[in-house]
């Protein structure tokens, strides 16, 4: 996947400015967890993010969600769900369906 780096650092910056944000995990990323890992969360659990960062052209925004243990996991962006009153709801919804289709690839 070729992502645009340009728009991708745009929103991150943006991100970190809202820092911290609440967001939920989309039921993929829940089962994943709870499989993979034994992480129980519900989809319409709240998360706080407590950190963003750039991890590159595979990755591309990764969030750090701190648990209620305070386990801290990273998660792509792409497999987190916001409020649609957050103000940068549109634009981190065209970059998640961005990288959903590009990522078809993989």
């Amino acid at each position: 996947m070729t992502e645009n780096i340009k728009e991708a650092n745009e929103l991150l910056e943006k991100l970190k400015k809202s820092l911290p944000i609440y967001a939920y995990l989309t039921k993929v990323m829940c089962s994943h967890l709870n499989n993979q890992k034994n992480i129980k969360i519900k989809p319409k659990t709240p998360l706080e993010i407590t950190k963003v960062l750039y991890g590159g052209d595979f990755s591309g925004i990764t969030c750090a969600v701190e648990l209620k243990n305070k386990e801290v996991l990273a998660i792509s962006l792409t497999y987190l769900r916001f409020n649609d009153s957050h103000p940068l709801s549109g634009e981190i919804n065209r970059y998640r369906m961005k990288r959903l289709k590009n990522s078809s690839g993989y």
